[in-house]
């Protein structure tokens, strides 16, 4: 009981078509997926530059405006929740212990 050579070829052909299908498909969930998460990240650190120009603005205004160390003081807030980077969270905490030593 042998197999004839033309069905071996079909049988192999079929089997190397379905394992590029199922590569294929694999590749488009992994990067939709990193794809999703870079888009995550890209979001959180333009919240964290927005945080940080609104702290800059309420430093600037400060001699004018009374309400720029509350203004200060709810961006770092909002900033230590939205730690995403290496050496954020340092730098966040740095920047609390300093204010908070200057009297904010």
């Amino acid at each position: 009981m042998s197999i004839r050579l033309k069905t071996k070829l079909s049988i192999g052909l079929v089997f190397l078509f379905i394992v590029i299908v199922l590569f294929g498909v694999l590749g488009l969930f992994y990067i939709n997926r990193l794809s999703n998460e870079g888009r995550l990240v890209l979001q959180n650190n333009h919240e964290s530059l927005v945080y940080c120009n609104k702290m800059l603005q309420a430093l600037e205004d400060l001699p004018i405006d009374k309400n720029a160390l509350a203004v200060f003081r709810e961006n770092l807030v909002k900033q230590q929740r939205n730690v995403t980077e290496v050496g954020e969270k340092e730098a966040t905490e740095d920047l609390m212990r300093n204010f908070n030593e200057a009297g904010g």
